[in-house]
């Protein structure tokens, strides 16, 4: 059937609208793939279909009511959360412009955005005038573009011969850079997991004997993965003490994971979390993470220009005309990707409208509620904290049964009460989520049992609604136990 697109957007997309951004009721509501079979039809169709408006509301409807809400302020889950609406509404103008940025021809305001983008960012980084950079369809595949030149550098400028290349994480670090090595042809084996203390940080004496042990071994160390707000804990590598110890090893490549702490970069106050970042080689930043652009926007910069534009040296002469004014702006020689999405326009929109200080802003104000909820937790017996100063918006705590709450802490636990902490932070997530009116979710450490993990990314949360959130969690847990 044909749409007009005038009616889509009065009759579907208006109503949609006025419920998604005046009302929160449940963040979810739960159905199982089973229960969701029984309400939406999941079948396709071989022909043209009788389908009208009407039909066609009602499975977008469903859609949005059975998808775990963004939009609600209790959805603590994921490392995103509410988009900007600015940002939302560049990516409805990507999609309706629906231009490859590959070719300055082919997208002309696109490319010059995103070029200038890049220049902005490279600069609050710190990596100087030679910098550069593209936007990536996520974190995973800028990370995979650090290795990939890190590998490169070993092959193109050193004399390894048939040496293995070996590179380093924390073993906190985001499971992208283990797929990133194995695809390109890295073998497990010289993926090393350095240690990190309790805080997530990665630990300089671990990864100074694994450096070591990788030489002794007659291997090429090609590149330390450090990482600027892990994923559980929200740790920040050192990144200063990192940069030194490399300097006696000669050439090794640093990338910086800081697809989820990037944001701290926009903060006077913060930033100091990243201090030595401007020392690394290349970096991924995510906006559609602590920024809350629209899924996805992700950036690759790097400190040398000349890293990112040797990358790839195949040119087919249907796309790029070699003209030399436009080349700067021709952005997929700098990539793997022909078809390219115009990400970079949400976070230029953004930006464009409301200005760097509101980012720093945000920043500032999920700090803030961070402390708040930290304080909330630290009143109350039902709940320990894994760590009562964490470094970033990452909330990591057991809820304690009642028959635990006169210890002191996981530490006095013994193991048979520490599978009991197992059993009721699984069970409390389960609960939790399938209840829908609080997402959150669970990780572990080590040895120590399962937490929560609630991401307090969202500045807008009142003092009241987090107060809510603790009352919810504690008055489920313990009606499960």
């Amino acid at each position: 059937m044909d749409l007009e697109p005038q009616k889509v957007v009065d009759e579907i997309l208006n109503p949609i609208l006025n419920k998604l951004y005046t009302s929160h009721t449940k963040a979810v509501d739960y159905k199982s793939p089973e229960e969701l079979k029984q309400i939406i039809d999941f079948s396709l169709p071989d022909q043209t279909t009788s389908i009208d408006l009407k039909d066609i509301k009602q499975l977008i409807q469903n859609t949005f009511e059975f998808t775990p809400s963004t939009q609600h302020p209790f959805q603590f889950n994921y490392l995103y959360s509410k988009p900007d609406f600015v940002g939302v509404l560049g990516d409805w103008i990507i999609s309706l412009i629906n231009s490859n940025v590959h070719t300055y021809e082919a997208s002309p305001v696109f490319s010059m955005a995103e070029v200038e983008l890049i220049k902005n960012l490279a600069a609050i980084v710190g990596f100087g005038e030679d910098a550069d950079g593209i936007f990536c369809p996520g974190g995973s595949y800028s990370n995979m573009m650090a290795v990939f030149l890190a590998k490169n550098r070993c092959i193109e400028n050193e004399d390894i011969k048939e040496k293995e290349l070996v590179i380093f994480k924390s073993e906190q670090a985001h499971y992208s850079i283990d797929k990133a090595a194995t695809l390109l042809g890295i073998k497990p084996d010289n993926i090393c997991r350095v240690s990190c203390d309790k805080k997530g940080r990665m630990q300089i004496r671990s990864l100074r004997r694994q450096i070591e042990g990788c030489l002794s071994a007659d291997k090429k160390p090609a590149c330390v993965c450090a990482t600027s707000g892990t994923t559980v804990l929200g740790g920040f590598d050192p990144l200063d003490e990192i940069s030194e110890a490399l300097s006696d090893y000669g050439r090794i490549w640093l990338h910086v994971d800081a697809a989820w702490g990037g944001a701290v970069l926009m903060s006077a106050q913060h930033r100091h979390l990243m201090k030595g970042i401007e020392r690394a080689d290349s970096m991924t930043w995510d906006f559609h993470k602590a920024l809350n652009a629209p899924i996805l926007c992700s950036a690759f910069l790097v400190r040398s220009a000349i890293s990112i534009k040797s990358m790839f040296h195949v040119y087919d002469s249907y796309l790029f005309h070699d003209s030399e004014p436009l080349r700067q702006y021709d952005l997929g020689r700098k990539t793997a990707q022909c078809g390219r999405r115009g990400d970079a326009f949400k976070l230029w929109l953004m930006w464009k409208v409301r200005g760097r200080s509101y980012f720093e802003s945000r920043v500032d104000k999920s700090f803030k509620v961070t402390s708040e909820a930290i304080k909330l937790i630290k009143e109350r017996t039902a709940f320990w904290l894994y760590d009562e100063n964490p470094a970033f918006w990452n909330v990591c705590f057991y809820f304690v049964p009642e028959h635990l709450r006169h210890k002191d802490g996981i530490k006095a636990c013994s193991e048979r009460e520490k599978l009991q902490l197992q059993a009721v932070t699984k069970q409390l997530y389960k609960s939790l989520n399938k209840d829908g009116r609080v997402l959150v979710n669970y990780a572990e450490i080590n040895s120590d049992p399962p937490f929560l993990r609630l991401i307090f990314g969202n500045p807008e949360l009142s003092s009241e609604q987090i107060k809510d959130v603790f009352d919810i969690i504690e008055s489920t847990g313990n009606i499960i136990i």
